[in-house]
Parts: C-alpha cells; structure tokens; sequence
C-alpha cells in the first residue's frame, strides 16, 4: 500500500420517491433539520451524505409537506426511505380529494416512510 489517505465515504441518507402520476413534473425538497439538502424527482432516488448522528427529516411541495420522519444514521451504512404523495389510485379521480389534502391535511399530502413494499 503507498502512502495515503484511506477515502471513506460519509455514511448517508437515500431517499427513494415512487413513480407516480400526481406531482410528476414537480420536485419535492427534501429538508433535513429544518434546511434544505436538495430535490428529489419523480421516480427518483437521491442520497444525502450526512455525518452519524441524529436527524429530522421531511419533504416540502409548495406550501405542503409530509410527516416528519427521525432518523439515525450510523457510522457504516446508509438509511433508505421511501415518499411519494398520498393521493393515489381512485383518490386521484375524485374531484375533492386534491381540495381537501391541500387545504385539511397539508402536513400529510406526501408521505415519507421506512422502505417497505407498498400494498
């Protein structure tokens, strides 16, 4: 081995969005302890290198967000989660469903989740 710094990669957070209709030419900001770490597109994954420790995350879309999810990132692995928005499926038909998100439940129009299957 010749002289030199070992590189090592930050340990980080990887955020996988769900490809779906709603919203899909608009990005979510993704915000980690209350400041902005970047976009997230639809259908995307994006990491965020963080250093171990413990966070706050949620995402924002216009004046909407999601739950905000704690996380703690260890030293050796990344911490993947899952988002998307929670209208879906025959939700997206109704006329009131978008209305009522918005207005009722902003807090709740995205979803941000451990990584699991969707059912």
């Amino acid at each position: 081995m010749e002289g030199g710094a070992v590189d090592m990669e930050l340990p980080g957070l990887v955020i996988e969005r769900d490809l779906r209709f709603v919203n899909a030419v608009r990005n979510y900001r993704v915000m980690v302890n209350d400041a902005e770490m970047g976009k997230i597109e639809n259908g995307e994954t994006v990491r965020i290198p963080l250093e171990p420790g413990e966070y706050e995350v949620h995402l924002i879309i216009d004046w909407c967000r999601s739950n905000k999810v704690a996380v703690t990132i260890k030293t050796v692995q990344d911490l993947t989660l899952r988002c998307g928005c929670a209208i879906r499926g025959w939700h997206y038909l109704n006329p009131f469903s978008m209305p009522y998100y918005i207005f009722f439940r902003r807090h709740k129009y995205l979803y941000l989740l451990d990584k699991e299957p969707v059912t």
